[in-house]
C-alpha cells in the first residue's frame, strides 16, 4: 500500500487513519474544493454552541451540519453533543457523498453522480483529477483513461464498486443521516422549518462565493430553521476560528455570540 497516495480500493479496504487523511486530500469536487479537513479544527464553536443548545426545550434537538467535507468535525460534533447528554438528531451534508469507482486491473477513475472525475489511480497510486501543469500528471490521468475505455470497448470487464466519501466514523443511523445537498439551490420540503440548529463552518465564506451567492445561501440556511433556531457561521484563518451564532426572530437572524472576531458574512444577514 502506498500510505502518502493511497488507491481509491486502498482507502476503501483500510481503517487507517491516516490512509483516510491522505486519500481525501486527493478527492476534488467539480467545484475544486478539496474533500477533507482536519481534526479538533471547531472545538471553540461547540463550545459556544452548547451554551445555546443547552436552552432549547423541544427534544430530540434537530441539528444540520452542512458542507461537512469528509465529516471528521460531524464526528467529533456528534461525540461532544452525546457527552453533553444531549437528546439529539444530526443530519449532515455535503455536495458529494455518492461516488462510484470505475477499476480495471491497477487502474480506476471514480466519479460523482454528475459524471465529474473526482480522483483517479495509476500504477497503485492515488491522485487528483487536476494539479497544476505537470506534465507527467496529465499522462498518467491520459493512461488510465485510455486503458479504461480500451479495456470497455474490448469487452473487459470494468469493475463498479459504489464509494461513500465520508470518514469511517460516520454510519447512517438512528440519530445520523448524510445527505448529498447543494445550498445554492431550492430546499427539499423536508428541510423547510426543520431544524433547532444548522452549522455551517468554512463553507460561507467571501472567497469561495460572491456575495449574491452567499446571500442565496444564507436565504436557504434560514428556510430549514425553526422559529428560535440556530445559525453557527465560522471561517478557520489557520489555527483561529472566527464565527457568529446567529438566532432565527421573527423571519430575521440576529447575532447573539461571537467568536474571535466574528463571521465576515455578518453584513450579508
Amino acid at each position: 500500500m502506498s500510505r502518502l497516495q493511497p488507491t481509491t480500493k486502498e482507502f476503501l479496504a483500510s481503517s487507517d487513519e491516516t490512509v483516510e487523511k491522505e486519500f481525501f486530500e486527493r478527492v476534488f469536487l467539480h467545484n475544486r474544493s478539496v474533500k477533507t479537513t482536519y481534526a479538533r479544527r471547531l472545538d471553540d464553536l461547540n463550545q459556544v454552541a452548547f451554551r445555546h443548545i443547552a436552552d432549547i426545550k423541544e427534544t430530540p434537538v434537530k441539528i444540520m451540519d452542512v458542507a461537512m467535507s469528509s465529516g471528521i468535525s460531524t464526528v467529533e460534533w456528534r461525540d461532544q453533543l452525546a457527552a453533553n447528554k444531549i437528546d439529539f438528531d444530526l443530519t449532515g451534508t455535503d455536495l458529494t457523498i455518492d461516488a462510484e469507482l470505475h477499476s480495471y486491473a491497477k487502474f480506476g477513475l471514480l466519479f460523482d453522480r454528475r459524471g465529474n472525475l473526482l480522483h483517479f489511480d495509476c500504477f497503485g497510486k492515488g491522485w487528483p483529477p487536476h494539479q497544476g501543469e505537470m506534465r507527467l500528471f496529465y499522462l498518467h490521468q491520459l493512461l488510465t483513461t485510455s486503458v479504461i475505455r480500451c479495456a470497455s470497448a474490448l469487452g473487459g470487464k470494468i469493475e463498479k464498486t459504489p464509494v461513500k466519501l465520508l470518514s469511517r466514523g460516520l454510519a447512517n443511523n438512528g440519530h445520523f443521516r448524510a445527505i448529498e445537498d447543494d445550498l445554492a439551490v431550492a430546499n427539499p420540503p423536508a428541510f423547510k422549518r426543520a431544524f433547532h440548529v444548522i452549522r455551517a463552518a468554512n463553507i460561507l465564506n467571501l472567497a469561495y462565493f460572491a456575495e449574491s451567492t452567499l446571500r442565496t445561501m444564507l436565504t436557504t440556511l434560514k428556510e430549514r430553521l425553526k422559529d428560535g433556531g440556530l445559525l453557527l457561521v465560522c471561517r478557520t484563518d489557520g489555527t483561529t476560528n472566527h464565527g457568529t451564532v446567529f438566532k432565527l426572530s421573527s423571519s430575521r437572524l440576529v447575532a447573539v455570540e461571537r467568536l474571535g472576531s466574528g463571521s465576515e458574512i455578518e453584513p450579508l444577514v
